[in-house]
């Protein structure tokens, strides 16, 4: 990544508290972990609440749930 683009996504994420960072995964890379969450998604709630999202599921500990 040039200087001025890090500076420039540095700074986005300072104010905005998220960064986007394009093509830092591959297709098949981004393949693996769609089919690697698919399950653990599965076996979650959806909505369960307003806070989180009425229509959105959540995996908690994604670190402790395997390699």
């Amino acid at each position: 990544m040039p200087s001025l683009q890090l500076a420039s996504t540095l700074a986005h994420l300072q104010q905005h508290g998220y960064a986007i960072l394009p093509s830092v995964l591959s297709s098949s890379e981004i393949s693996e972990l769609q089919a690697a969450l698919t399950p653990l998604e599965a076996a979650r709630p959806r909505g369960r609440n307003n806070f989180e999202g009425e229509h959105s599921t959540r995996v908690y500990s994604l670190a402790g749930k395997g390699s």
